[in-house]
């Protein structure tokens, strides 16, 4: 038998669509929910009337003057799909993969474990302690219905937490290398898998955070937190909870996100510590992660620190293992969802374009 290594892509997305039918057709909902509502022509309506009532001072000026109200509204239409479909397709896949948790979670009898997404953790799921078992057949209306998830932090955590990120924004790095093997290093610390040197000291930053936890007063502050899971029966015997921050790659080049990143996950972290989600602490993982495989560029010129480890930074590879399933599976969700977004633009746009002659 070849290994993947050895396949072509067309059979390596063949065996991936043989072994992962349910998956896909999860991603392939998503998909197709979001690009009806999206292609939609009172969407695009709305979007258009929402348009001319900007103060841009180019693009309406612009579009009165061509006298040409179909083809404006044509213009924009695409515009907006285009625009709209590079932010929503996240928000698509992040709902999707909370879906196919919760599903997998119920086949196999996991009724104590908890899974929220960004949108139920705004709306109160983890505060309630809802369980897969407590979720019933509309659980996924509730998957993108997003709002701010607001939490009330000790104030003495959030002190050390500003205390420590400046701490680290101070650091010099990207030095010239002093030996051959660091010229080999990966140019981010996250790259850097395992490395212990670095893991240990991102283990200490969680450790001081830890210890900051004084007790009240507290102040409310707004997590970013895209998938928490919750699972007290793992195989192992042991309870464990991770909470997951889906980043973008090449925004993460930029350091004023680094840092901003940096700053709510170590809130989140000290808020699950604050609240007990469970009893060891060693057990609760907190991280960033690339939900996309992006390629992202490295500024040579970024004197900045990275601020995290492979320990609280997951390669979108590492991501999607976790999870149990191939990237694949949005590929080929694309694939099938494609002839359907092609028949929906069609009948979105078609009372919107300019009749010739």
């Amino acid at each position: 038998m070849r290994g993947d290594s050895e396949r072509s892509p067309g059979e390596r997305l063949e065996r991936v669509r043989q072994q992962y039918p349910r998956e896909i057709e999860i991603f392939r909902a998503h998909f197709s929910r979001g690009l009806t509502e999206l292609c939609d022509p009172r969407f695009l309506q709305r979007r258009y009337d929402e348009f001319k009532l900007k103060h841009d001072p180019i693009y309406p000026e612009l579009l009165k003057a061509m006298d040409d109200e179909a083809l404006a509204k044509t213009f924009i239409s695409y515009w907006t799909i285009a625009h709209t479909l590079a932010t929503r397709s996240r928000f698509w896949i992040e709902d999707a993969i909370a879906d196919y948790l919760i599903q997998w979670a119920q086949h196999e009898g996991r009724n104590t474990t908890r899974i929220y997404s960004q949108a139920m953790l705004g709306h109160g799921w983890m505060d309630r302690g809802l369980t897969v078992a407590d979720f019933g057949e509309d659980y996924r209306e509730h998957l993108s219905e997003r709002r701010a998830w607001r939490v009330r932090v000790q104030r003495s955590s959030l002190r050390a937490i500003d205390l420590l990120v400046g701490e680290q924004e101070r650091e010099r790095v990207r030095e010239a290398s002093q030996s051959v093997q660091q010229s080999l290093w990966p140019r981010r610390a996250w790259d850097r898998w395992q490395d212990p040197e670095l893991v240990k000291k991102d283990e200490g930053h969680l450790v001081r955070i830890a210890n900051s936890l004084k007790g009240p007063p507290e102040s409310e502050v707004t997590l970013q937190c895209n998938l928490v899971v919750i699972e007290p029966n793992r195989l192992d015997g042991r309870p464990h909870a991770w909470a997951i921050r889906f980043v973008n790659p090449k925004t993460m080049g930029s350091h004023p996100v680094r840092k901003q990143e940096r700053v709510n996950l170590l809130r989140l972290y000290a808020w699950l510590m604050q609240e007990k989600v469970l009893r060891d602490p060693d057990q609760i993982e907190v991280c960033v992660a690339e939900l996309l495989p992006r390629y992202s560029d490295f500024d040579e010129l970024d004197r900045y620190p990275d601020y995290f480890s492979s320990l609280t930074y997951w390669s979108s590879d590492y991501l999607w293992k976790s999870l149990g399933i191939p990237f694949e599976v949005v590929t080929l969700a694309l694939r099938d969802v494609a002839g359907q977004f092609r028949e929906e633009l069609i009948r979105g746009l078609r009372d919107l374009l300019p009749k010739s002659g």
